[in-house]
């Protein structure tokens, strides 16, 4: 058994592997503490996806003992079809997504919508060739931002109810959500341009239930997990 560990921007997340059976999700823990003794006990093997600098994320992985991979030392930008990306590279997240996605649908193009601290959006045809994506702020630093400007209110999250706006913080959380799902809406268009074939969408993310749900789109909240599962296969 292996564990794989996704460094985010804000939290770390983990999930127990093995090769050819699904991922065993084991939640989210605070990036300030050692992992939990239970987390770690009897895995061979550690896999790390990280959007972390190469030092910050070495001193994070600092108390753990064994074989420590990175997704990026094996994983490159190439084998999933990304050329000339320039720097920084393609995150690793996005190269696991690509194998998620290539382990529930062998051919035809996908497409994924990563919903977390920022959105991305990643393409790829039916030859398996990164054909372009877009990137912008999530939710979580957008509401930042706005709350740093003069006398606006400081919102950690959007709320059940935007309702009309007849409120500065209801003004906030209409802007931001309304904002935010008009522009996906565009960048899909955009993304789908040029591509020959329907592409096949997958949601993921810690955003993703804030993003309303569309019949010919997929949710998959294990999707990086489950492109974990064939660099494991891949390593036997």
């Amino acid at each position: 058994m292996w564990l794989g560990l996704d460094l985010g921007n804000s939290r770390l997340k983990a999930a127990h592997l093995s090769p050819h059976t699904s991922p065993l999700v084991q939640g989210e823990y605070p990036l300030s503490r050692p992992l939990p003794k239970e987390l770690i006990t009897g895995v061979e093997g550690v896999l790390v996806c990280s959007t972390r600098s190469e030092g910050t994320t070495a001193a994070l992985l600092g108390g753990l003992r064994g074989r420590v991979v990175r997704v990026g030392d094996i994983l490159t930008e190439e084998s999933v079809g990304v050329e000339n990306y320039g720097t920084p590279s393609f995150g690793e997240d996005r190269r696991l997504h690509y194998l998620g996605l290539r382990k529930r649908w062998s051919s035809g193009s996908i497409g994924v919508i990563s919903a977390g601290t920022v959105w991305t959006l990643s393409v790829w045809n039916g030859e398996d060739r990164f054909v372009g994506g877009a990137l912008f702020p999530g939710q979580a630093l957008v509401l930042r931002g706005l709350g740093g400007i003069g006398k606006l209110p400081h919102l950690t999250h959007l709320g059940d109810s935007i309702g009309r706006g007849m409120t500065s913080s209801e003004g906030i959380r209409l802007g931001v959500r309304e904002g935010m799902l008009g522009a996906l809406s565009q960048l899909v268009e955009r993304c789908e341009e040029g591509v020959s074939d329907s592409i096949q969408w997958v949601v993921t993310g810690g955003e993703a239930d804030s993003i309303p749900r569309r019949t010919q789109w997929v949710y998959d909240s294990d999707l990086l997990w489950m492109g974990m599962t064939p660099l494991l296969e891949e390593m036997e």
